[in-house]
């Protein structure tokens, strides 16, 4: 980055907190300031740590592409021996 052009990022970013009232420029004579950081959530998991339920449903999903992929194979094979014939 040469020098002009980081004189042009200091001069963009003094820009932009003057136009926001940020930094420098913020105002706080008379206002306050509230934390604007979103309370923390706590997650419990189970002692076993692993969902049964939810594998289930994966393999199921995995079988069920793995047996629409080999029929559209099928498919395609037995059209393009038709087409040839």
């Amino acid at each position: 980055m040469t020098t002009q052009q980081w004189q042009a990022e200091l001069a963009r970013g003094d820009a932009i907190n003057q136009r926001y009232g940020l930094g420098a420029y913020a105002e706080t004579a008379g206002t306050s300031t509230a934390a604007t950081t979103a309370p923390l959530r706590v997650v419990t998991v189970a002692a076993d740590g692993f969902d049964w339920s939810a594998a289930a449903i994966g393999a199921g999903v995995a079988f069920g592409l793995a047996l629409a992929t080999a029929g559209a194979l099928m498919a395609l094979r037995k059209r393009r021996t038709l087409a040839h014939a």
